[in-house]
């Protein structure tokens, strides 16, 4: 299967509201203001959105919520990845019901897995997805000794129903080696936001990432001066978006990206426990971020 998904991605942010439920009508404002700065798509239920937080009924519903309201503007790409096989199976057929375009999951996470074992949870979601499927690898995770990344990934992009790859990493090097080794079977998203440049200047078609939720306009234009061969320009955006992403190191980036929308206007609520939970002191601060940035 093909997926017409490039450009920038925001990984999107579940609001809840004072009862830590979903909040729809936040959603929904959400979703509009960051359609209307021509991004590429919709990630939602990945580490940004705390699918792997919430119960298969909320993942799947949010996931419902979101592709009512783009409304086939966009492709929506639903995470399920979870630390079972057969879960992420019926996540990614609920998924599809749902609306979504596409599912994407990280490996099985708690146990250390092995390669095989991680190979075969990918291959068995990919068999089973009734939507393309993005297999995603996060260097952050705790999955296992899988080895080689890249390796399995190739293996992975002969498959029919693998469009792509998210790849969350700051190794560049690596991300242009799966850009080299896919070939036309399948590309590759970045999905590290303080490399974004980079990654697309290595050949990734675009970009997945949390900070995207609340500056994707900058991202916008950053990518468009990649297309248009404009390094320098694009460099000085990465630049100044890093000047945030360096201002939120040290803060949770959940938290943090959740206080930068609270003071935009968007009251997505706090991050579900144990994420960060931001005092009246630290959303202050944020707030005078978000206030001496003009982008913001």
């Amino acid at each position: 299967m093909t997926l017409h998904l490039r450009g920038i991605i925001p990984a999107l942010v579940t609001p809840y509201d004072a009862e830590d439920r979903i909040d729809a009508d936040v959603t929904r404002k959400v979703v509009e203001a960051l359609v209307g700065q021509r991004i590429g798509g919709l990630y939602v239920g990945g580490t940004t959105g705390e699918g792997p937080m919430q119960t298969p009924s909320e993942r799947t519903a949010f996931t419902a919520l979101v592709a009512e309201q783009v409304a086939g503007r966009v492709p929506v790409v639903a995470h399920v990845g979870a630390a079972d096989t057969a879960t992420s199976l019926r996540l990614a057929a609920d998924a599809a019901r749902a609306g979504a375009d596409a599912v994407s999951a990280v490996a099985p996470f708690y146990y250390q897995h092995g390669r095989e074992q991680v190979r075969r949870h990918f291959f068995d979601i990919a068999e089973a997805a009734p939507v393309p499927f993005l297999p995603y690898h996060l260097d952050s995770a705790v999955t296992s000794g899988a080895g080689d990344t890249v390796g399995m990934f190739a293996e992975l992009a002969a498959h029919q129903n693998v469009a792509g790859f998210k790849y969350t990493s700051r190794d560049v090097y690596e991300l242009q080696q799966l850009v080299a080794v896919c070939g036309t079977d399948a590309v590759v998203y970045n999905g590290a936001d303080e490399v974004c440049v980079h990654g697309l200047l290595a050949g990734a078609v675009g970009a997945i990432g949390s900070t995207y939720n609340v500056m994707a306009g900058l991202f916008v234009r950053l990518a468009e001066h990649v297309e248009q061969g404009d390094v320098a320009g694009a460099v000085r955006l990465q630049e100044q978006a890093n000047e945030v992403i360096r201002a939120g190191a040290g803060y949770d980036n959940v938290a943090f990206a959740r206080a930068v929308l609270r003071a935009q206007g968007f009251d997505v609520g706090q991050a579900r426990r144990p994420l960060q939970q931001l005092g009246a002191d630290d959303l202050a601060a944020i707030a005078r971020i978000v206030a001496a940035t003009p982008f913001l």
